[in-house]
């Protein structure tokens, strides 16, 4: 009939009939040739196994009319939904959520919250429920996602946070072009970046897929790529193009070498050399990132010269001087500037590199 709802994943045999504004709740079976008259609610999960020829309220297997007790929960229940669509219409003034400086051609939703002395960019969409928090610089057109934190609290000991407070507040800064899915959390810093080799806590252009997690302190390049649950503890840097599959972790103050491929549900404590991929618990080199190589456009000569550096490195466990690699490269022309990123990569930053895997004879 007019106006009826029939939920999810409810059946109606063949030949039945549902009057006028009938409802029928989720998992809901009608068997064939029964007829349910106008205005009727049967609840879900119900059985409706003869004709319902008296417009009411049903549940149950067979369905049968409700007890003052379900009719009671009933009320309750359409009570329940009418004062929520008359909270949901009733919005919150923007004003009393956004307290930052948002661009004119940003999109922020009336529900998302803009925490004090940030500034959102030029093109960006914040979607319903996100939360930026206070001194959040955001980048033109990034995006986040429902329920995303950007700028939360960091996740230090109390009275770490409370010397914190005695400080002037430092200011989360985020390039152009990031992307932050659902339930995403950016830690804010404890740390001012100041003197770094980056002005930004993240660059341009990377993908924070659903409940992946940034630690305090820690400094994203470009392109990066987190997938779901990622989580990099405080202090962690990582270079331009970056990967980290699904739920790998990353231990603090480690450092990831451009273009390194961090496999799915890698633990990582050491540094990962750039081009280099790992994995594993405790992941341990596993070789060169050679897709990665090809992607990012390295020539065949420069990715044949990695490949020879990197056989040198792994057989020396990267005991051995830059003049020593170069002379068994017999090199002819000038040094590439990415075999010296990878020679420094081997030898480790604040931890030391992680091991390379060898396969028993």
């Amino acid at each position: 009939g007019r106006g009826s709802v029939i939920c999810a994943q409810s059946g109606l045999a063949g030949r039945a009939q549902l009057g006028s504004q009938v409802t029928l709740g989720g998992q809901t079976g009608v068997t064939q040739g029964a007829y349910i008259a106008g205005g009727s609610r049967v609840a879900a999960k119900s059985g409706v196994t003869k004709s319902l020829m008296t417009s009411g309220e049903y549940s149950g297997y067979p369905a049968e009319p409700n007890r003052p007790r379900l009719r009671r929960e009933a009320r309750l229940r359409r009570g329940a939904e009418k004062r929520s669509t008359s909270r949901e219409s009733a919005s919150l003034p923007i004003s009393s959520q956004q307290k930052g400086q948002i661009h004119p051609t940003a999109s922020v939703h009336p529900t998302a919250v803009i925490g004090d002395r940030s500034e959102i960019g030029a093109g960006c969409i914040i979607h319903p429920y996100a939360v930026i928090g206070d001194d959040v610089m955001l980048g033109e057109r990034c995006s986040v996602s429902s329920f995303a934190v950007i700028g939360s609290v960091p996740q230090v000991r109390a009275s770490d946070r409370l010397e914190e407070v005695a400080r002037p507040p430092l200011k989360l800064h985020i390039g152009p072009d990031n992307q932050f899915f659902e339930g995403v959390t950016i830690s804010m810093p404890t740390e001012s970046i100041q003197g770094r080799e980056s002005s930004l806590h993240i660059g341009a252009e990377n993908l924070f897929m659903a409940y992946s997690h940034l630690g305090h302190d820690s400094v994203v390049g470009n392109r990066c790529i987190l997938a779901n649950r990622v989580s990099i503890a405080g202090h962690v840097q990582m270079g331009d193009d970056v990967q980290c599959g699904g739920h790998s972790a990353i231990h603090q103050f480690v450092r990831l070498g451009d273009l390194a491929f961090v496999a799915a549900g890698s633990l990582v404590s050491g540094d990962v050399p750039p081009f280099c991929l790992v994995a594993g618990d405790r992941a341990k080199i596993r070789g060169l990132n050679t897709i990665g190589l090809r992607r990012a456009g390295f020539s065949s000569e420069l990715r044949l010269i990695l490949k020879r550096s990197y056989r040198q490195l792994t057989h020396h466990r990267g005991q051995i001087t830059l003049e020593e690699l170069l002379s068994s490269l017999d090199l002819r022309e000038p040094t590439p500037p990415e075999l010296k990123s990878i020679f420094d990569g081997f030898r480790g930053h604040l931890r030391p590199s992680c091991s390379p895997l060898r396969v028993k004879s």
